[in-house]
């Protein structure tokens, strides 16, 4: 099995710099590396919910390489690499992160992020990582 690569970050001065770092970050990863770092800290349950997918299984078989999301999974999946990176930066925990996308919001009308995503409300939920940066 392959070794994953962790991305990890510092926080930086300002939100809008953090969050171009972790869209780099997310960037930087081959397909493969990106879904085993995801299913590694959000599980194929959370990710098959965010993504849309019927069978979670399809997860361990993308990070395999013995299939491939189409296009509109793997730019989720990008997006959501993105934002668990920041929020890793942010509350300094890749487990702490992960419970930020399951939990209700105030900044998304009391909605978890990971459903927010999954509807396709990415810049809300990026805009609620921003408040959380700056605060």
């Amino acid at each position: 099995m392959a070794q994953t690569t962790t991305p990890t970050l510092k926080r930086t001065e300002t939100a809008d710099e953090l969050l171009r770092a972790a869209h780099r970050e997310a960037y930087h990863l081959g397909e493969q590396e990106l879904v085993r770092y995801l299913k590694g800290v959000l599980g194929r349950p959370l990710i098959a919910h965010i993504t849309g997918i019927a069978d979670a299984n399809n997860v361990s078989r993308w990070a395999s390489g013995r299939a491939r999301p189409d296009r509109g999974i793997w730019e989720r999946l990008r997006t959501v690499a993105t934002i668990h990176i920041a929020l890793s930066a942010i509350v300094g925990s890749t487990t702490s992160a992960a419970q930020w996308l399951t939990g209700t919001n105030p900044n998304l009308d009391l909605k978890m992020p990971a459903d927010e995503l999954r509807d396709g409300h990415d810049a809300a939920v990026f805009a609620a990582v921003r408040d959380l940066a700056e605060r």
